[in-house]
């Protein structure tokens, strides 16, 4: 499989002595699969070139292959073994093994490299909530804990320790509710295959990394122009889905009052950052109202930027695998077709 792509050299800051200049690339899909899905929430690419799709809204697990055609249903929807009532992420594990989050059953279930269901673990105990969870190869799960926290549990000996601590979004109080206040954004993680976690700061823009040695790699600040906040981003803002508000402690589709929204954009979107397993990280910048391209920033492991990749018109990216992208392109009739991308 191949892709094309075109290469420019873009500036997308200006610091005091030079613009920082990365190469900017425009990246077209390998192929596509041939059956449509409704809302992809998780996808785990394995070894043998299947790949394991969640869909939250037709509540179902999915294997296929983009070769072969293979298209099989993992498991069956319901509240016992084998089942799932809510599939969200999939995370690896080792031994080609996944982590698949269902929220509607409250657990984490394990997935053999055949599609065979294991042990299961609650996302509720011992005073944890686990739905912000991710998972590595090495045996360890992830998750963000009261907002602030990243922790990290040794599947193992269940021993649980604090990766690093994140900065959490502004809010404001409206009616005795905490909501978030418009494009305020959190700092955001993710874990690589090995364990590294990967942590995009926004004041100033930078990738730290923390290691299972208890390492840090603190990434050079990128120097960026950010976008304004004119009327047209705050009627975005105001159209967006719930889902899509629901950052940090606030919630609900109603509209800040003009004094709270801000006079820029943040550097990138809230959730959007994601580790390959080689150990690079992709991060989504913010862009203004009425841009269907999306633009991801690229880091290496040392927390540097290497380059842009700017997918086409109206993709979502969904997952990454080695030396592979997944991203998704919605139809007319509101369904997702699955595409995959060669890096």
């Amino acid at each position: 499989m191949r892709f094309s792509c075109c290469v420019f050299i873009v500036a997308c800051g200006v610091a005091p002595a030079a613009a920082q200049e990365v190469p900017l690339i425009d990246i077209q899909p390998a192929r596509h699969f041939a059956e449509p899905f409704t809302r992809i929430r998780g996808v785990r690419e394995l070894s043998t070139g299947s790949v394991l799709i969640s869909d939250q809204t037709e509540r179902a697990v999915y294997r296929i292959n983009f070769e072969t055609g293979e298209y099989v249903q993992i498991g069956r929807e319901g509240s016992g073994p084998e089942e799932y009532r809510q599939p969200l992420g999939l995370y690896p594990l080792p031994g080609d093994s996944s982590l698949l989050l269902d929220l509607g059953n409250g657990r984490l279930a394990v997935l053999s490299p055949d599609g065979v269901f294991g042990e299961t673990y609650p996302t509720s105990s011992d005073g944890y909530f686990r739905v912000s969870v991710q998972a590595d190869t090495v045996g360890n799960l992830f998750w963000r804990h009261d907002g602030s926290l990243v922790l990290r549990m040794d599947r193992h000996t269940g021993r649980i320790d604090t990766v690093t601590t994140l900065e959490p979004p502004d809010t404001y109080l409206e009616n005795g509710r905490s909501r978030t206040v418009a494009f305020s954004v959190s700092d955001w993680w993710a874990v690589s295959w090995d364990g590294q976690v990967a942590v995009a700061r926004h004041t100033p823009y930078r990738i730290d990394w923390y290691g299972l040695d208890g390492s840090e790699v603190q990434g050079p600040a990128v120097v960026y122009e950010p976008f304004p906040v004119r009327s047209q981003e705050r009627r975005a803002w105001e159209e967006r889905p719930r889902s899509r508000m629901a950052v940090g402690g606030g919630s609900g589709r109603a509209a800040p009052p003009k004094d709270r929204f801000p006079d820029h954009l943040p550097p990138f979107e809230w959730r959007e950052v994601y580790t390959t397993p080689e150990g690079g990280v992709w991060v989504r910048r913010a862009q203004p109202a009425g841009v269907t391209r999306q633009l991801f920033d690229v880091f290496d492991s040392l927390g540097r930027r290497i380059r842009q990749v700017r997918l086409p018109e109206g993709r979502d990216v969904v997952g990454f695998g080695r030396g592979s992208m997944y991203a998704t392109r919605e139809d007319e009739d509101g369904l997702l077709w699955l595409e995959i991308y060669r890096r």
